[in-house]
């Protein structure tokens, strides 16, 4: 079945771009991007690329993952959007760019 090694192969790209969103690895972020991963895919905890980058405070990040067509009003599982995470944490350029969205 060519369909599964596929599927496995995308979950391998989308837990990739969590992880570099994560640790503010820009240029495997936009080859990332550019290979297909998942943009919106959230973790167990409902977190996404863009929530991790924001709550980290990788502005360059959060906008390569905001001008790619990352959700911005995509919440975690409490509720917790990219925008209240900066905000709470104090990370004021990542607010005003959000905010530009």
């Amino acid at each position: 079945d060519d369909a599964t090694p596929h599927a496995g192969a995308i979950d391998a790209l989308d837990e990739e771009l969590y992880v570099a969103c994560q640790q503010g690895h820009v240029d495997i972020v936009r080859l990332l991007l550019g290979a297909g991963a998942a943009i919106n895919q959230a973790k167990d905890n409902g977190a996404t690329p863009l929530y991790i980058a924001c709550q980290e405070d990788y502005l360059e990040i959060a906008r390569m993952l905001l001008e790619a067509g990352a959700a911005i009003d995509q919440t975690n599982n409490s509720g917790v959007t990219p925008l209240l995470v900066s905000c709470v944490s104090g990370r004021l350029a990542i607010v005003k760019l959000l905010s530009s969205y």
